[in-house]
């Protein structure tokens, strides 16, 4: 099973582009991106989900680092109830998921809840509807985007 294969076959299904390990989806908004990181200690990953609207500068645009979006927050942040399921599949050194199952999870992850979610960042006006519902509340903000949200 890998895991890189398994997200970029979902997400390529949806039109974003793979880099290595993070993908981008381009629109007249924005670019929206999905980085998966690896932990330093060990074979346990994170979904990172970030958005960068055209209003905003941001350093590597059209494809910048997922840390160099204006808005960015872990997967499991937005869906705090996946915690467990996620922090369960993306552990690789835990045996206690077989292939098949972890392959399931993770394709549904992907397209039920990260790619919907990115969505809702694409533009000012989605991100500040999300802003004001509660949506983002566990995200990193940058105050760049203060002077198009209030």
């Amino acid at each position: 099973m890998e895991l890189v294969a398994i997200i970029d076959d979902e997400l390529s299904n949806c039109g974003f582009k793979k880099r290595q390990t993070t993908w981008y989806f381009k629109t007249a908004r924005g670019v929206l991106v999905l980085d998966l990181q690896k932990s330093a200690y060990g074979h346990q990953f994170y979904i990172n989900l970030a958005s960068a609207p055209i209003e905003v500068e941001t350093i590597g645009y059209p494809t910048p680092k997922e840390y160099k979006c204006p808005l960015r927050l872990r997967l499991d942040s937005a869906y705090p109830q996946l915690s467990d399921e996620l922090k369960l599949v993306l552990d690789l050194e835990n045996l206690s998921i077989g292939d098949e199952g972890r392959t399931a999870v993770i394709r549904r992850v992907v397209s039920e809840y990260s790619v919907p979610f990115l969505m809702k960042l694409d533009g000012m006006q989605k991100i500040k509807r999300s802003l004001h519902d509660g949506s983002l509340d566990r995200a990193f903000v940058a105050l760049a985007l203060g002077k198009f949200t209030s």
